[in-house]
């Protein structure tokens, strides 16, 4: 009768013993096959599995004692999906990067599923755009979290330039995996970038020689002050700022204006004018007071003064006008336009 207990508590054991034996062998087998079909998948090159309906099942279901990235996209040109396929590359190097490192998968699962061969479950999930990528935790096992749920995560595209390491980031947040990005070095630009410099060694080396007593002239850096001065005197800055418009109109007549009344605001045209205006001035000022002394015949000496002195006298006499007109309270004037355009 002592015994009848302990045998009664035995056998009542053995169907649930028997019962956790049968489901885990199912269980690694399933995991078997998995790292069994990533094995063969990486032959013709480490990347994601390709999968289909049936496969894609088989993969997520549950329970799961490994964890898997999926990659629902659209890759065919009549879908016209470039999201799918800006993302692809980095979705590839993402698992190639882990591939290299764990030829076994070591548990953790990289998988496409085109939308052309499974129509079936982009339906089922009532998916209507993509790429759209979900991360399956493993449900039991060593990487799995305590009272892990089996629904999958689903990463949310962000606007960056490298989505490999974001992907990377939101699995190491969810997962104990921790995803390395191995890039490729790109050689063509550091070659480039050498080039470059090696070129212009060469040229300044061959060219300065004869650049610098040009570079060092006076005649050249006068040249140089001389002409950024009449452009930023003339306006030119302001047009840039306010996008001033190249002419107005009379609202009357119709007729095109070039000069705007008022300090507050120009044209195009008009700035370009007095830029211009200006740059005769600098030039009669330079004959004036440079050339013209230089000349010996007196008879061309006085013609040059007269013609000089006739120009600066009717350009200013010009800018007053125009002064006048952007300042009507102005009152000084100079012949011959006495103060009116």
């Amino acid at each position: 009768m002592r015994l009848l207990g302990p045998l009664l508590a035995l056998l009542a054991v053995i169907p649930f013993a028997h019962a956790a034996a049968a489901s885990t062998p199912q269980k690694e087998t399933k995991l078997q096959r998995l790292t069994s079909l990533a094995t063969s998948s990486a032959r013709s090159g480490p990347g994601p599995i390709s999968l289909s309906d049936k496969s894609f099942e088989d993969l997520t279901s549950a329970p799961r004692n490994y964890t898997a990235l999926v990659l629902l996209t659209a890759l065919d040109p009549r879908f016209g999906c470039h999201l799918c396929k800006e993302f692809q590359p980095e979705f590839d190097l993402l698992a190639t990067s882990w591939l290299k490192k764990h030829k076994d998968s070591n548990g953790f699962f990289f998988a496409n599923l085109d939308f052309s061969n499974g129509r079936q479950t982009f339906q089922k999930l009532g998916l209507t755009s993509a790429p759209v990528l979900y991360l399956f935790p493993a449900t039991y096992g060593p990487t799995s979290k305590p009272n892990a749920s089996p629904e999958p995560l689903r990463y949310e595209f962000l606007p960056v330039q490298h989505q490999a390491d974001s992907v990377s980031h939101f699995v190491s947040q969810n997962t104990p995996f921790t995803l390395p990005v191995h890039r490729p070095v790109d050689y063509i630009k550091p070659l480039l970038f050498i080039s470059t410099l090696a070129f212009l060694a060469l040229f300044l080396t061959l060219a300065l020689p004869h650049l610098l007593p040009l570079l060092t002239h006076p005649t050249l850096w006068a040249a140089v002050s001389l002409i950024s001065i009449l452009v930023f005197i003339s306006g030119h800055m302001f047009n840039h700022i306010r996008h001033t418009p190249y002419v107005g109109h009379n609202p009357k007549t119709g007729a095109a204006n070039y000069i705007a009344g008022g300090f507050s605001t120009q044209f195009a045209a008009e700035s370009q004018i007095i830029g211009l205006v200006y740059a005769f001035l600098s030039f009669g000022t330079i004959a004036l007071g440079m050339k013209i002394p230089r000349t010996r015949e007196p008879k061309k000496q006085g013609v040059a003064v007269a013609v000089w002195t006739a120009v600066v006298l009717m350009l200013f006499s010009f800018l007053m006008a125009v002064f006048k007109v952007k300042n009507g309270g102005y009152p000084f004037w100079l012949p011959p336009l006495m103060g009116r355009l």
